[in-house]
């Protein structure tokens, strides 16, 4: 069995953490310094309470050191226990390595909370039983949205009908009449024109940036209930109908049900294509939706849609278009045949970026290894997007008919750029994804460890994509809403690549609470002095980033977490500049040059001077002086009203959650 061992191989690869990116699961997200000041007024810590809604915040606001870290500012005196050096630790072929930790640390990694001294019952969050913890409840939707949902209905696809919709309500009763899982209290679909807007709003809204299912042949007999209703759950997220996104919170909780018992009852169901669709899609709502709970079920699932894939044999390239076309099948059967096959290769890439975002957004550990993916990129969006088989076959040879280079070819014949402008937008966001692996630092990388000449030949590819992207205005609808979101993955990629290894949201929450200290600011200032072009650069980049999600409509799942990184990044360069005595960040004098950032009008010679010497004022467009508290207050002002913007994808609500308690201690510092 050497394929299988070699499989297992890749899977059990040695993580390691990428220190710019929050740890959102083993980590303490409202981690303090370690050291309290007596000299702060902290008695009054009322305003942070205000609207704690921790339903709805990420794993990162698990609150369990923020609790002490509040104990600690309550005493005279932080209590700070020597650091032991435990002997190095040699662990066995293929596993990862054992830090150095004490019981409490071991705890938090397993996620039991400990107990709440605070006894703020609002605080609290306690794993309990599924009857319980669970979403199960569908709110009772009103008879007036009826309206509504019409508006909201963008005929996209074939409308639902009475019969899809049937096939629905019989599996949800076959689940509900022989119970595998408690029984849900209230289970009843909306209205089948209020379940229809929610599918056209999937690909209205989330399609565009992720078309990993074909349009033209959805929502006909063929397609599986459990399709429609996954696909339904997520476009709920975007509807402005009300408890819209409770009841999208509930259907992804069915889907989870349905998906699984469907999988355990009938096991050939295991090996659909579809299955595989329904069980990745709902697994990224579920990390996406701003839920304790969903996240923690989604890691324990996130094996699973990977499984499925490599079961299927997804990830690799069984079906070329030599052999369709060596079929001499009839057009309607050779444009069925480019399809399965098509959507087979965007499924399994798929699969592969929703697996990252495991890693890239909530700092935990992959389990699907780039070098399986064997299957060459998905091909041109035109040609997928053909809404019958005449339109499929009146595009010209090349444009989505051959077969497209792998992941694997592209890098080993460095033809990124060629590649760009041959592959689909899933195939763009794959090539970026293994750009913002190479250009992170070296031990930040989860399976392998990239050389300095590669991180700086993808920080090169990454500006030649940006630039690329800057020119390619006249698109489709369709194709700017992608523009826009592999425009924004590239400055993300850039700013992960060139910022300081500094843990930013420690350092937001240690504001927020006031605590801290000379000597940290002092640490902070080392770290970004030892390379402080590179991090000026970080900022050019982190404001272009901002600028560009808060003036687009943004749909990707990752576009919280990218502004989150942006604004806190933006956010710290401005501290350092609060003490220069302290941190020898120096304003310019009144009279100096303003370098104004945040655009790609801004790329021109004075902002290369600036970044070079770090000579000169820095501004915002609609923030002015950024290097002043007043900016700063001004900067998080506007990422409130961002992030709100992207409210499709809940987990915005624990950034945004985050950033009002930072703006609102920034507020606080300027009344003292």
């Amino acid at each position: 069995m050497p394929a299988v061992d070699a499989q297992l191989n890749d899977m059990l690869l040695v993580p390691s953490l990428d220190t710019t990116v929050p740890d959102f699961m083993h980590l303490d997200f409202f981690a303090g310094p370690k050291t309290s000041s007596s000299k702060d007024d902290v008695s009054n810590v009322d305003w942070l309470l205000n609207d704690f809604e921790i339903p709805f915040w990420p794993a990162p606001f698990d609150l369990q050191t923020e609790i002490q870290l509040v104990e600690n500012i309550c005493q005279k005196e932080a209590t700070i226990l020597p650091i032991q050096n435990a002997p190095p630790h040699n662990p066995g072929p293929g596993l990862p390595p054992t830090p150095v930790s004490n019981p409490g640390d071991l705890f938090s990694r397993s996620h039991t909370p400990v107990l709440d001294r605070d006894a703020v019952d609002i605080r609290k969050y306690h794993p309990t039983d599924i009857e319980v913890d669970a979403p199960l409840s569908c709110p009772e939707i009103d008879p007036g949205s009826l309206v509504s949902a019409d508006l909201e209905d963008f005929a996209h696809v074939e409308s639902l009908s009475h019969n899809q919709l049937d096939a629905i309500n019989t599996l949800i009763d076959d689940m509900e009449s022989k119970p595998h899982y408690p029984f849900f209290n209230s289970l009843k679909l909306p209205p089948k024109s209020v379940m229809n807007a929610w599918i056209q709003l999937y690909f209205e809204y989330f399609h565009p940036v992720f078309p990993v299912l074909h349009k033209a042949s959805f929502s006909t007999l063929e397609t599986p209930p459990l399709l429609l209703l996954v696909v339904a759950a997520i476009g709920a997220q975007f509807s402005n109908l009300p408890n819209s996104l409770a009841f999208a919170r509930s259907l992804h909780e069915l889907v989870r049900r349905l998906s699984s018992r469907q999988c355990e009852f009938q096991n050939k169901y295991g090996r659909t294509v579809w299955m595989t669709q329904v069980v990745m899609l709902n697994g990224l709502a579920m990390s996406h939706s701003g839920e304790r709970r969903a996240l923690e079920v989604s890691e324990i699932l996130q094996a699973v849609p990977v499984a499925l894939a490599r079961r299927k044999g997804l990830l690799e390239d069984i079906l070329t278009h030599e052999r369709i076309v060596q079929t001499q099948a009839r057009l309607q059967e050779t444009w069925r045949l480019w399809v399965m096959d098509e959507e087979r290769r965007r499924t399994g890439f798929g699969v592969w970026l929703v697996d990252c975002a495991f890693d890239s957004e909530f700092n935990l550990t992959t389990v699907l290894n780039a070098h399986e993916l064997k299957n060459s990129l998905p091909q041109a969006d035109a040609r997928w997007n053909a809404d019958s088989a005449q339109s499929w076959a009146s595009y010209p040879p090349g444009l989505g008919s051959g077969r497209t280079k792998t992941l694997a070819d592209v890098i080993a014949t460095d033809s990124w750029l060629s590649t760009w402008s041959e592959t689909s937008t899933l195939g763009k966001q794959a090539i970026l994804q293994e750009l913002l692996e190479r250009v992170r630092p070296s031990g930040s990388m989860n399976h392998k460890v990239a050389a300095v000449s590669d991180q700086a030949q993808a920080k090169q590819v990454l500006e030649s994509l940006l630039s690329l992207l800057k020119e390619d205005q006249d698109v489709s609808m369709d194709n700017l809403k992608a523009s826009i979101v592999h425009k924004a993955i590239c400055l993300t990629a850039l700013l992960i690549g060139l910022s300081p290894a500094l843990d930013l949201t420690k350092i937001a929450l240690s504001c927020v609470y006031n605590q801290m200290t000379d000597q940290e600011l002092s640490h902070i200032a080392k770290v970004w002095r030892e390379t402080p072009h590179q991090g000026r650069e970080a900022v050019f980049h982190a404001a272009h980033l901002f600028e560009t999600i808060r003036n687009s409509h943004t749909s990707h799942y990752a576009m919280p977490a990218s502004l989150l990184r942006a604004v806190l990044s933006l956010w710290l360069y401005s501290v350092l500049f609060d003490k220069p005595g302290l941190t020898g960040f120096t304003l310019e004098s009144r009279e100096s040059a303003s370098i104004a950032l945040g655009s790609a009008r801004t790329e021109n010679d004075q902002v290369r001077d600036w970044i070079a010497d770090g000579r000169g004022r820095v501004k915002l467009p609609s923030i002015a002086d950024l290097l002043c508290r007043q900016g700063r207050r001004t900067l998080l002002k506007h990422s409130l009203a961002a992030m709100s913007s992207l409210k499709g994808w809940g987990i915005s609500r624990g950034y945004l959650q985050l950033l009002e308690r930072l703006e609102a201690s920034e507020s606080e510092s300027m009344t003292k």
